[in-house]
């Protein structure tokens, strides 16, 4: 069942606002479409299924699940193509369509960049719908990280200390043994800092950068994972060992995760901090690094991403070894 924030019009209002975003699609549909039959997952408002029509698709096969199809309705008849857009109400692992497409498109990308499934989902939409020699939209998605420094992260870490310090304290306190309390309790603080997190503010109709106030780049970027979506991939578990060079000297305090998306041959969006334009609607995910780490420039960070989608959407983070 799609999250209820998706049926609230000021969400898809948002999407709208990121020019960037809604432009980015609707020049690669436009020049894709012409005399084809496609296929939206995840339609929203309908914008997007209204540039396929307008572009030349020979039919728009539409798909939403949540209540903001009704919107979509009401768009597709303002602007007269009702005719060439049929909406499709449900999920679409669910949904049966009259004939295959040539083309699958979606933007069901989250924050955390895997929140929405789309991988499982278009993966789904080529084996059942998708014509041989057809595509997709995007074609490839890959994730990325990179090392950061920032103030707030480095600040949550001492307040961290400090209150381990004074569990540490409570044999004194007390007169008993009871550092196991205040080996667990700061186990327990380093994961729940580890788990967390953060997001920078979006929202508004200003371009944002895909780092907070306080927030510095400062190693090279990664990547994680690589989707090639033509080729049915599987969301599988997984662990892999990242190397993320330091560009200058600073703390690694915390890792910014983001992601690229090529639509076609002329467009990639992308949310990375090195892009020259980013999309303004999809905030940068930022993961504490534990402990906050002293790096020379030219050092090199190894990390572990983990993750397992049968037990949480999120790629976890850990640091395997120190700057080497």
């Amino acid at each position: 069942m799609a999250p209820r924030w998706f049926g609230d019009v000021a969400t898809h209002v948002r999407m709208l606002w990121d020019y960037t975003r809604t432009s980015a699609y609707r020049e690669a549909i436009s020049r894709n479409v012409r005399g084809k039959t496609v296929l939206e997952i995840g339609c929203g408002t309908g914008i997007l299924a209204c540039f396929a029509a307008i572009a030349g698709a020979k039919h728009v096969y539409a798909i939403e699940e949540s209540a903001i199809i009704s919107v979509a309705r009401e768009i597709t008849k303002a602007n007269g193509l009702q005719e060439v857009i049929t909406l499709i109400p449900g999920n679409s692992t669910d949904a049966e369509l009259p004939e295959k497409v040539d083309l699958i498109y979606s933007e069901i990308i989250g924050i955390n960049p895997l929140e929405e499934r789309l991988i499982p989902t278009l993966s789904d939409g080529v084996s059942r719908f998708l014509k041989p020699g057809g595509t997709t939209m995007p074609s490839h998605f890959s994730l990325w990280v990179a090392g950061i420094e920032s103030d707030l992260l480095e600040e949550r870490y001492l307040r961290a200390e400090e209150h381990t310090a004074v569990v540490e304290r409570f044999s004194e306190v007390y007169g008993l043994d009871l550092s196991s309390i205040a080996d667990h309790y700061r186990e327990s603080v380093i994961q729940s800092l580890e788990k967390e997190k953060f997001h920078r503010n979006v929202g508004g109709m200003e371009p944002t950068s895909p780092l907070r106030s306080g927030e510095r780049i400062l190693t090279d970027e990664a990547c994680i994972r690589m989707f090639d979506l033509l080729r049915l991939p599987r969301e599988a578990p997984f662990r892999k060992e990242l190397v993320l060079q330091a560009r200058r000297s600073g703390t690694h305090s915390g890792t910014a995760m983001f992601f690229k998306a090529r639509l076609d041959e002329l467009t990639t969006i992308s949310t990375s901090p090195f892009a020259p334009v980013q999309p303004k609607s999809w905030a940068g995910q930022v993961i504490q690094a534990m402990p906050p780490l002293a790096v020379s420039r030219g050092a090199r960070i190894h990390l572990e991403a983990c993750f397992d989608p049968s037990v949480s959407r999120d790629i976890f983070f850990h640091r395997v070894t120190g700057p080497t």
